[in-house]
């Protein structure tokens, strides 16, 4: 009885033993993917507010410089077209110091614009003409209102490099806003308005 015993008392550690390896070899390929994670954590440079910013930023960048482009191509009005070109050197200035700094801070930027934003220049590049113009100007106007946004924030970073380049870039980022040529609905307006009454 006693050697009966003993031997199914053996046969069950034998059996258990291959599934508490199983569940001890589970749990073990499971760490370095936690600590995986915790490394990347720990060795970042940059916290979720200036990642937004330089992803925003790049986004934001070269989808100015792709609307200016089609611009220039495109475009009806000659201050349109000049305003066009102002966006690509302006803005191919921007991102190249841009993705200088964030290479700095070891960020990888993205290389294309997101979908939202490709939209809006497969919807401008079906344009021509007048419908051109109407639409680039509104493009332009939301684009720096949205671009003054991003880069106030960014100039409240706590990286102070990332601060000190949203601050300098500011001012231009403004200055566009405030030179965004008129469509030709609201020129033909204000031509109107400016003509002597008729008797």
């Amino acid at each position: 009885m006693k050697s009966t015993t003993f031997h199914r008392a053996l046969t069950a550690v034998v059996l258990a033993a291959p599934i508490a390896i199983s569940t001890a070899h589970a749990q073990t390929s499971s760490m370095p993917e936690a600590s995986g994670q915790e490394a990347v954590s720990a060795h970042s440079t940059l916290v979720p507010a200036d990642r937004k910013f330089f992803k925003k930023a790049a986004i934001g960048g070269m989808t100015e410089v792709a609307a200016g482009k089609l611009a220039v191509a495109q475009a009806s009005s000659a201050a349109v077209k000049a305003f066009g070109q102002r966006m690509v050197d302006d803005h191919t200035k921007a991102d190249d110091e841009l993705e200088a700094l964030a290479s700095q801070k070891d960020f990888t930027l993205p290389a294309a614009p997101d979908a939202k934003h490709q939209a809006m220049l497969d919807a401008l590049q079906a344009k021509q003409g007048e419908a051109f113009d109407t639409a680039f100007i509104a493009d332009m106007k939301k684009g720096h209102a949205d671009a003054i946004k991003v880069f106030t924030a960014g100039s409240q970073s706590k990286d102070s490099d990332i601060a000190q380049f949203a601050s300098m870039t500011l001012p231009t980022l403004k200055d566009h806003q405030a030179h965004i040529p008129m469509s030709g609905m609201a020129m033909s307006s204000i031509r109107s308005s400016d003509a002597p009454p008729t008797l």
